[in-house]
């Protein structure tokens, strides 16, 4: 049977101890480098993605407006006469041959009687609650 001296013992688990307290204590270290570099290259990329989407990233210059401009009027140029140069039939007076069916819209008799109804509102109401202001007339329909 082998004897164990305490004392020897309690010093290698000591040492054992300040071995493993040095490694994490460089470990640390070397998490908090990694995360400010982490932070420093979020906060980079927020502002690069800021630059590249802000308003004002998509600015067009006078010369590309105008050259849109002319191409809104040579199209509108062969739309009136056609490619090749013949009259280009309005689409509201519908193709030849084609049949125009009614509107589906109902028509209402001209011997109904008409009637204006006005709905008013209590003097109590006239006043908005969430404003304060008297509330404003919406609409009058003609008959």
């Amino acid at each position: 049977m082998k004897i164990i001296n305490p004392a020897s013992s309690i010093e290698a688990l000591q040492e054992r101890i300040d071995s493993l307290n040095s490694a994490l204590a460089s470990e640390q270290k070397a998490h908090q480098v990694e995360k400010k570099t982490r932070i420093e290259l979020e906060w980079k990329l927020k502002e690069l993605l800021a630059r590249l989407y802000k308003p004002g990233s998509e600015k067009i210059s006078p010369d590309q407006l105008q050259l849109i401009l002319e191409g809104f009027a040579e199209d509108a140029a062969l739309a009136e006469t056609g490619s090749d140069g013949e009259e280009v039939p309005d689409p509201a007076e519908g193709a030849p041959g084609k049949k125009r069916y009614p509107s589906k819209r109902t028509v209402f008799p001209a011997n109904l009687p008409e009637r204006i109804i006005e709905i008013d509102l209590p003097e109590d109401e006239w006043i908005c609650p969430i404003t304060g202001e008297a509330r404003a007339f919406l609409r009058w329909e003609e008959p």
